[in-house]
């Protein structure tokens, strides 16, 4: 059974994936058709991912929390729409090339702002869980 003081790979990949799609869900340019196709697809890897079916379950709320995260990073600036568009487009690039399900063939590189400052932040911490390496973040243009 998995530790409830780490999370697994499962739940890190559906931290990470979930903002994304969250995100992307928030874009004008991204159909509600495509999202919930890549959902559904993702949703997947990240169950095949678990170590048993208490994980799965756990990564699967996890995947609908970070949903909403990214949703809600959108609206409120921290990430900007079409970084979230890009995100997206390289998780389905990876997910063609990456036909073995592998977690190294999903790590979207998921840009966020940050308003504080005028250089690029290292991450964006309201999104980040413990060990998963969300890709270095970078100030959108007009920020």
């Amino acid at each position: 059974m998995a530790s409830t003081n780490r999370p697994t790979e499962a739940q890190q990949m559906a931290q990470t994936l979930g903002v994304v799609i969250g995100a992307a869900s928030r874009c004008e340019q991204v159909t509600e058709e495509r999202v919930n196709a890549v959902s559904a697809k993702l949703r997947q890897l990240v169950s095949a991912a678990a170590d048993d079916a208490v994980d799965a379950d756990a990564a699967n709320q996890q995947f609908s929390v970070a949903l909403e995260a990214g949703k809600t990073a959108v609206e409120i600036g921290r990430i900007g729409p079409e970084h979230a568009e890009a995100a997206l487009i390289e998780i389905e690039q990876q997910r063609k090339l990456g036909r073995d399900g592998s977690v190294a063939a999903v790590s979207p590189r998921l840009q966020c702002c940050d308003s504080e400052s005028s250089s690029p932040n290292t991450a964006c911490d309201a999104l980040k869980p413990a060990r998963v390496n969300l890709p270095r973040a970078v100030k959108s243009p007009g920020q």
